[in-house]
């Protein structure tokens, strides 16, 4: 996707990725299937348990972003965390 929705995960993603976050986790209702396609573009799986049976739970997990990127991090604001992270801003 090319939305808003789209835009905000990536910035999220770069953002905790950035910051050395582990993994991001999330529940998403079951019906909400334009989330749950974006979640699984975006590299999310989804978990073996899962909470109720109306919705998921999800999971992705965050690399830490390649030292190479250091440079592009002081500049270039706000893409420098996506094109670091992998992420397409």
């Amino acid at each position: 996707g090319a939305g808003l929705g789209t835009l905000l995960m990536r910035k999220l993603i770069a953002f905790q990725r950035d910051r050395g976050t582990q993994r991001l986790v999330a529940t998403v209702l079951r019906e909400n299937h334009h989330m749950l396609d974006l979640a699984e573009e975006l590299g999310f799986q989804r978990s073996a348990e899962q909470p109720d049976a109306h919705s998921w739970a999800i999971w992705l997990a965050l690399a830490a972003a390649p030292s190479s990127c250091s440079a592009r991090r002081q500049s270039a604001w706000p893409f420098r965390a996506a094109a670091c992270a992998g992420v397409a801003p």
